[in-house]
């Protein structure tokens, strides 16, 4: 287990980053892990995983695997996911989700679930409760997430469970640009864009839920995917 897995953000960023979440309810925090096991972590999601398509058909969820996606085609599966009503939520975005038991993350043992491993552990679950600063953070809702050209997550809160406190992005892609869009936007009641964040390796965005925030769609000419670990900081 990689114990560089474990936050480094030292006590004054911490709580100055958790003074910025409380006052304005974003806040991004820059360098969070070791660079080795961020360069660690970006290695494993470009090489290791296989991915499901994660995709929202008439309001249903749906994690399409390589099986699936080869039998019913991508163009078509992407086609579904654009088409539908314009206030609709819709999505499609690459995903491999770490399993909330933790003999199932031991079992299939990829650095994401010696990742998950970590940050379930009581100490760093302190800290996640001091930075996000709305009690206490009993457990994580994490997934790894890759966005290639067209993929996008239109706008929503993270409301549907009162459980979430917070929601997290941790980038994994380096040197992108923000013209190859993947940004994080989050919107005003008036529906404009108040605050965004380009992808920057390496930085946790995180902000308290609920809260309106969209993906922006990647563009065809980015060279690489967009990659993240996201999810949610759960209470009791």
């Amino acid at each position: 287990m990689i114990a560089e897995f474990s936050p480094t953000i030292d006590e004054g960023a911490l709580h100055q980053g958790a003074e910025r979440l409380r006052t304005t309810g974003v806040v991004r925090v820059p360098d969070f892990l070791d660079p080795a096991a961020a360069e660690a972590l970006a290695t494993s999601l470009q090489d290791d995983l296989e991915w499901n398509l994660a995709t929202c058909l008439h309001s249903k969820a749906w994690d399409a695997t390589p099986a699936e996606q080869e039998a019913i085609g991508l163009e078509r599966m992407e086609a579904m996911a654009i088409a539908g009503k314009v206030d609709d939520f819709r999505y499609l975005f690459d995903v491999v989700r770490i399993d909330d038991d933790p003999r199932v993350r031991r079992e299939r043992g990829l650095l994401i679930d010696q990742l998950a491993e970590v940050w379930h552990r009581p100490e760093v679950l302190d800290l996640w409760s001091q930075l996000c600063g709305r009690g206490r953070v009993t457990d994580l809702t994490i997934n790894a997430t890759r966005y290639r050209h067209g993929h996008f997550l239109t706008r929503h809160a993270d409301a549907e469970n009162p459980r979430r406190l917070a929601a997290f992005t941790l980038s994994l892609s380096k040197e992108w640009r923000a013209e190859w869009g993947g940004l994080l936007h989050f919107l005003g009641d008036d529906g404009d864009v108040k605050q965004s964040f380009a992808p920057s390796f390496n930085s946790l965005v995180m902000f308290h839920v609920p809260r309106e925030h969209f993906v922006s769609a990647v563009a065809a000419y980015a060279p690489a995917p967009r990659l993240t670990i996201s999810g949610w900081l759960m209470s009791g």
